[in-house]
């Protein structure tokens, strides 16, 4: 669509100054024309950006719509007899003071710490670069230079 806007537009101009060169329109007409059809094509633009936010607004619809439909499997792990490990084991997973550089002096997170037990979920929000998939990398053991002051992963 943006190709399309300005080609038009370069065609308004070249048409126009050679209508204004041989002498059969006015510059001011001209102008005028120019900025009628700038509007037009910009409210086009936006109508087809339109559409692609309502497709993907409705994608996005239906995965919530699945999410919130998806039966909570949690409540099956807990019918299941539970060990004597399981009941020691406090924590499932614990970071405690965890702190990862990619270059060294630059650090992408510091001083990490929190436990999950089984079953629990923990929710992880940030600004881009904040260092949510490093954590989550750290978690799944993809990363290897790693500053562990004490990272437990039972």
């Amino acid at each position: 669509m943006n190709l399309i806007l300005n080609l038009g537009v370069v065609l308004v101009i070249l048409a126009g100054a050679w209508r204004v060169h041989k002498h059969v329109g006015e510059v001011g007409t001209i102008l005028a024309f120019l900025t009628y059809f700038t509007s037009i094509l910009t409210a086009m633009l936006s109508i087809s950006k339109m559409f692609t936010i309502i497709s993907r607004g409705q994608v996005s619809g239906e995965r919530i719509a699945q999410i919130l439909l998806t039966e909570d499997e949690r409540h099956l792990e807990r019918k299941r007899p539970v060990s004597a490990a399981e009941t020691e084991e406090e924590h499932y997973v614990a970071f405690e003071h965890v702190s990862f550089f990619y270059f060294p002096g630059k650090e992408v997170l510091f001083d990490i710490s929190f436990r999950l037990k089984k079953g629990e979920t923990l929710g992880v929000i940030g600004e881009t670069g904040a260092g949510k998939t490093t954590l989550v990398s750290l978690l799944l053991g993809f990363t290897q230079k790693c500053i562990k002051r004490s990272f437990n992963r039972h």
